[in-house]
This record gives structure tokens, C-alpha cells and sequence, in this order.
């Protein structure tokens, strides 16, 4: 979901296009004539959506990405938090 203004409206309006991307995740997009239009989205869901793009991007990544996203749909096994399995493996 999104949410559209106008470039003339948005610094009235700024801190509440602000909260929407950042609490409610909503995509704002600002509009000028004459120009390209312009997306506020919240930082958080920006470093997910160029993680996805970095591992989307490289076709030996992609095809483990996904191999790995198969097997884990599959295999019906539990989930297991980050810093138990660095325990596990000797990272700490």
C-alpha cells in the first residue's frame, strides 16, 4: 500500500508522511510536474528490499538463495536463534 501527494503538499504534511513510511510501512510517494515522482519508504525495508536485490543479482547466488529457501520449506525443521547457533558452530 501507498500513499500519493503532491510536491506542494509534502512539506506541510512532511512529519506525517514520515510516520506512515516509518510506523505504518506505507511507501509515500511525492509527485512534481515536470519532474520524477519521489518515494519515502522506511530505512529498515530499503536495506531488506537491496539485500534481496544483492542476492537476486548474481545468478550462483540466486540459485543457492533459492535452493537453500526450498530445502528450508521442506525440511519442516525449527528454527534456531542466531546467537545459540554461533554457540553451536564456535563463533563465540
Amino acid at each position: 500500500m501507498f500513499v500519493q501527494t503532491i510536491y506542494f503538499l509534502a512539506p506541510t504534511n512532511l512529519a506525517i508522511f514520515l510516520d506512515d513510511a516509518a510506523e505504518k510501512r506505507e511507501m509515500v510517494i511525492s509527485k512534481k510536474w515536470g519532474s520524477e515522482d519521489v518515494a519515502m519508504i522506511a530505512a529498515e525495508e530499503l536495506t531488506d528490499l537491496l539485500d534481496a536485490v544483492h542476492l537476486v543479482r548474481y545468478s550462483v547466488s540466486t540459485e543457492i538463495f533459492l535452493a537453500s529457501l526450498q530445502w528450508v520449506r521442506s525440511s519442516g525443521g525449527t528454527s534456531q536463534h542466531t546467537d545459540t547457533l554461533r554457540k553451536e558452530v564456535g563463533f563465540e
